[in-house]
């Protein structure tokens, strides 16, 4: 059986003493093309650069995962510094830098999730071994960052890829410049069941609207989800469910303390949901916003992730107005809005038909179908 290399920040829930940086938004996409690659016959071997946060040094480790699929991660020295933290990337390199020369061949395919942390590592390590480099691109930091140094060193390792696994058909058209081959992947395409004890019983003449993910003011999704219950009735619920800084949670907080007062949505922050209890809140759910920025210049090469976690259990989807969604195969699904004004949002969500026959997670169903076949169809080019 073939085997196929994936390098990201990757680690495991048994594994969680050591405190290793990864971000789980990362690892579940991971998760669903390792599933995706091995359903085309596929061994796996994830080899992770996450490092200890923790101040104590930790070992290395392979992890078997499940069949056909393995986690290997390398020691890591603690954080204790300035001087450690120098020291824990060259100690990182080092590890990853022999782990290729002993087990990357000539014209293999190696899937590596774009990252900062491997810009200049890979480009190297490809010109010497010259395996097959198959980029994941999620987003261009450059673009997140405004960072004119970082879009120079961003373009070299892109343009040395051999192939590409991009987020959105937007990011081919701006960073394929030679026209390499590509599949396009918006997230996980995994159909996640309807469930039959959903929460909020008491309150099912409401309609329960979800905004997921980051509290960031940077992003601005979250206080424009909150925003909209002012301009939204009373039978309307607003749940905000993610991670943010105290005072961050704390303004949303005081929002929906301030909408209590009068005849609108309730609003309220319902912390930072995973696993089953996330899916069970999803699906007791109506709706799902995807609020941000409309003019961030992430918007035309990022796809949103949450978009596709709404829509795989049944959910519809109030979204800004962005190109990377309306020219993906889930545009039929969504509920524009246009601008950045909360009532805008809400006006959005009025416009919805509920007695309207839908059914998302037919539409996701196939673009797993055609997921799987697209990336056996790249890993043997």
């Amino acid at each position: 059986m073939k085997e196929i290399i994936y390098l990201g920040h990757y680690d495991i829930a048994e594994n969680s003493p050591e405190n290793r940086a990864y971000w789980l938004a990362a690892t579940n996409k991971m998760d669903y093309i390792i599933s995706a690659i091995k359903r085309n016959g596929y061994n796996v071997t994830i080899v992770s650069a996450s490092r200890t946060r923790n101040k104590k040094s930790c070992k290395g480790h392979i992890f078997q995962i499940a069949d056909n699929e393995k986690l290997v991660l390398f020691p890591s020295l603690g954080l204790n510094g300035f001087i450690s933290r120098c020291l824990r990337k060259l100690q990182s390199d080092w590890h990853l830098m022999v782990y290729f020369f002993k087990n990357v061949k000539k014209g293999q395919p190696v899937i590596v999730y774009h990252s900062p942390t491997f810009f200049n590592l890979i480009k190297s390590l490809k010109k010497i071994i010259k395996f097959k480099l198959i980029l994941e691109v999620n987003e261009l930091y450059s673009d997140v960052d405004l960072d004119e140094k970082m879009k120079i060193n961003e373009m070299k390792i892109i343009e040395a890829a051999d192939a590409y696994i991009f987020s959105t058909e937007m990011l081919d058209e701006k960073v394929n410049r030679n026209h390499k081959s590509f599949i396009i992947n918006h997230g996980t395409y995994i159909i996640e069941g309807p469930l039959k004890d959903l929460l909020f019983e008491k309150e099912r003449s409401k309609k329960h609207l979800l905004y997921a993910g980051t509290f960031s003011k940077k992003r601005g999704s979250a206080k424009a989800a909150a925003l909209a219950g002012q301009f939204l009735s009373s039978n309307y619920h607003i749940h905000l469910i993610g991670t943010g800084t105290s005072e961050e949670i704390e303004e949303l907080k005081e929002i929906g303390k301030n909408n209590s007062k009068e005849d609108v949505a309730t609003v309220t922050v319902d912390g930072l949901l995973s696993g089953e209890e996330y899916i069970k809140f999803l699906q007791s759910c109506d709706l799902g916003f995807n609020t941000q920025f409309c003019d961030a210049a992430y918007n035309d090469t990022s796809f949103p992730s949450k978009v596709l976690s709404y829509l795989s259990n049944g959910l519809r989807v109030v979204s800004v107005r962005i190109p990377v969604i309306e020219k993906s195969v889930v545009n039929p699904l969504m509920t524009y809005y246009e601008g950045n004004d909360p009532k805008d949002i809400a006006n959005a969500v009025k416009s919805i038909d509920w007695n309207k026959p839908y059914d998302s997670r037919e539409v996701v169903e196939k673009m797993d179908v055609d997921f799987v076949k697209a990336i056996g169809e790249l890993l043997n080019v």
